[in-house]
């Protein structure tokens, strides 16, 4: 498909193969790259500095932080940010860079908010129009970071993440450009897809889903029972690449309007406590809570909605099929091979599941009988 641009509220998102040339558009004079060192050795990262030196930005590169940032990182950065005063705020990575450098451009814009408490005390009334912008170039096909208004960051004291989100987070730029998710490697590929899926099928049957959401979380999902397989078996396929970036940012659209779900609730509990990928937990997740869900006759309907438009009877089936053709485990043993971690931490992953803000926006609300029974289902094998 051809370069287009497409705008929703505040937000511009350009897409197409060669999109990255759009920062030729960029006005300014300073610009800070939050990225990766994958994203630095592949050259990526010197494209972009080199269209921005040909604009006459300075630039500075931030590359070092953990793999599951800190809030104290993330105001660190903030303060740096401080200091080179940037115009541009430039993401280009997964769902983690962008989360990052979308923080560290609030507590930029924000200098007071010096404690993670005060910024959620602060989360419905940011004001983020003093001047700065932010750009997200999105390297992977499942956190939707480009286009939704929320960040996760890890709470230096609990070591829990915790999700931050105001509308005015949103992005103002998001370049959609597939030709920077063909090194994606095949794992990674699938696990991304996986949570891509996620939030289109949980946006589907959130109750505060709408009409609009609707129609992205339904196109979202086909796209992606349609090109994962694909971007999987064949990370060189271009078209493949370009609709999973389309089906993820689907996904985002859908679930800033509408909202996630038990999957995801969940997922967060567990990602924290035994350090398992976000995607590959939601792949583990998605058709037991789907079987879950199938009690509120809304969801139903529309999962069965959903299983007709890709050729199927059963959404949940669709969806195991679809993460053993992935070659991702059905089950947690396999990732986390110690049993007594899971079961040891049975209590706190069951507690934190029930109190997770998601969990309590699920189509159905479970009990603690219900959720005990998804977790060692998630973990044994339903």
């Amino acid at each position: 498909m051809s370069e287009f641009e497409f705008r929703l509220g505040g937000e511009t998102l350009v897409s197409g193969p060669g999109s990255l040339s759009w920062l030729n558009k960029l006005k300014g004079k300073r610009a800070s790259i939050f990225t990766t060192r994958f994203m630095i050795r592949n050259g990526t990262v010197g494209r972009i500095v080199e269209i921005l030196h040909s604009r006459d930005f300075e630039t500075e590169l931030i590359s070092e932080y953990q793999l599951n940032p800190s809030f104290s990182e993330a105001l660190a950065l903030g303060k740096d940010l401080q200091k080179f005063n940037p115009d541009w705020i430039i993401a280009i990575g997964g769902g983690t860079v962008m989360d990052l450098a979308k923080l560290a451009w609030v507590l930029y814009e924000h200098p007071a908010l010096d404690g993670l408490e005060k910024l959620r005390a602060a989360m419905d009334d940011l004001d983020m129009s003093r001047g700065s912008k932010f750009l997200c170039i999105p390297t992977t096909s499942g956190s939707a970071s480009e286009v939704s208004k929320s960040s996760v960051i890890t709470d230096d004291i609990s070591g829990k993440k915790v999700p931050i989100r105001n509308l005015t987070m949103v992005p103002n730029l998001a370049i959609l450009d597939p030709e920077l998710t063909l090194s994606l490697p095949a794992a990674l590929t699938a696990e991304t897809g996986m949570d891509a899926l996620a939030h289109n099928i949980e946006s589907l049957v959130s109750p505060k889903a709408t009409p609009i959401s609707d129609a992205f979380a339904y196109h979202g999902s086909e796209l992606i029972f349609k090109w994962l397989p694909e971007a999987y078996r064949n990370g060189e396929n271009l078209e493949a690449r370009e609709n999973m970036l389309f089906s993820s940012t689907m996904g985002g659209l859908a679930f800033s309007s509408a909202t996630l779900g038990l999957s995801h609730g969940i997922a967060h509990a567990i990602g924290a406590v035994l350090d398992v990928p976000h995607g590959l937990m939601n792949a583990i997740l998605l058709p037991l809570v789907i079987r879950f869900n199938q009690k509120n006759p809304v969801a139903q309907h529309k999962y069965a909605q959903l299983a007709q438009r890709i050729g199927s009877e059963d959404l949940a089936q669709s969806v195991t099929d679809l993460r053993e053709e992935l070659n991702l485990p059905p089950r947690l043993m396999e990732v986390v091979e110690d049993e007594t971690l899971f079961t040891s931490n049975f209590e706190m992953l069951l507690n934190e599941s029930l109190k997770d803000g998601l969990t309590q926006m699920n189509c159905i609300i479970p009990n603690e009988t219900q959720l005990a029974r998804i977790l060692n289902q998630a973990y044994f094998g339903a």
